[in-house]
């Protein structure tokens, strides 16, 4: 159990020995998490910045990200909390007793008051408060109503009976081969194909012809993939795929440009192209043959149909995603400087792993 329990510079977890942890799961660096909690498998708790704390009796479903803003902000999640397959967890609070369906994405700085539910394929976008007993829905997420002690009750009993319209998602990319893949190549021969300060994390799942630059960096839980030998992918120099995220190639070449993010929890189903400084959301969806052009951004949990193209300097949002607004000289800067944290971290995980 503790071989994916991880030190990150001065932290270290601290787990109480009652909690039930999968082996294929990941807890790195600065992680709480109290008694009785359960973490399934492909579960990523990436603490290398602030503090994730977690609850007593919690559970995280398979492939669920829990991850902090840098030295900013960290993420704090109550007690008897669920989490739903594939959902983020980034910078905010839960409350005790929240309920979170598959594919949610929660983010910096929100806050989720007690007993409440969080639908599935839900955006809370970063900031926004949410007071107890609240059923939230929507991307954006909005509250849709309240609700008393007895419903919550029926909600939390029914958690794993296929509540459709409650916890279940409609988008999420389901290829029974995606999660039985094995890699094609060892962790050791991972190593040969590593450049200056790049991180392949040791589970990475990489089923293709893959080229990769000085100073990217593949995260825990990534698979890329695809069905034919003659299919490739290039990530450039300073580029990053966030934990968790699948891109699934089929059978042509797929280029990621430089000083790239790819948030935690994406779903490419290619090929795809992304220009340089591009930023794709957490939790996104995007179809085959769309094109991500220099500087653009697609906000998180937008589902993009095929041969979509977001032009340079813009934001997409939304399902389907369509023309938001133009990107600000701020939030210019502010991608900036988070793809320059995954460069350090790069740099530190490198270290850790070697």
């Amino acid at each position: 159990m503790t071989s994916n329990i991880i030190k990150y510079l001065n932290f270290s977890p601290s787990l109480n020995n009652n909690n039930n942890i999968s082996r294929k799961s990941w807890i790195i660096g600065n992680v709480g998490i109290k008694e009785n909690t359960i973490i399934k498998d492909h579960v990523v708790l990436r603490g290398d910045g602030e503090k994730i704390k977690i609850g007593k009796d919690c559970i995280f479903y398979e492939r669920s990200t829990v991850h902090v803003a840098s030295d900013y902000l960290g993420s704090r999640v109550g007690d008897r909390c669920v989490i739903g397959r594939e959902s983020v967890i980034h910078a905010c609070i839960l409350s005790h007793d929240v309920l979170v369906g598959d594919h949610a994405v929660i983010m910096d700085g929100s806050v989720v008051g007690n007993n409440s539910v969080v639908a599935a394929d839900s955006l809370i976008s970063p900031g926004k408060k949410f007071p107890p007993f609240s059923i939230i829905a929507g991307s954006p997420a909005k509250k849709i109503r309240s609700i008393d002690s007895l419903e919550y009750n029926e909600l939390r009993l029914n958690y794993n009976k296929k509540n459709k319209n409650i916890f279940d998602s409609s988008n999420v990319f389901r290829k029974e081969d995606v999660f039985k893949k094995k890699p094609l190549i060892d962790i050791e021969e991972q190593k040969n194909i590593k450049k200056k300060n790049t991180f392949i994390s040791p589970d990475a799942v990489l089923n293709i012809e893959f080229y990769i630059e000085d100073f990217a960096s593949i995260w825990f839980g990534v698979k890329i993939l695809s069905k034919s030998k003659k299919s490739s992918l290039s990530l450039g120099r300073g580029s990053n795929i966030q934990d968790n995220t699948i891109i699934f190639n089929q059978s042509k070449e797929s280029v990621i440009g430089k000083r790239v993010t790819i948030g935690h929890n994406v779903v490419i189903n290619g090929p795809i192209k992304i220009g340089n400084d591009a930023v794709i959301g957490m939790g996104s969806y995007i179809e085959h043959d769309c094109i991500i052009e220099n500087d653009a951004f697609v906000a998180a949990n937008s589902y993009l149909k095929k041969n979509t193209v977001v032009p340079k300097n813009k934001i997409f949002a939304g399902n389907p995603g369509i023309y938001f607004r133009d990107k600000s000289i701020s939030e210019k800067k502010y991608f900036k400087s988070g793809q320059k944290i995954y460069e350090k971290l790069s740099k530190d995980y490198c270290q850790i792993f070697n």
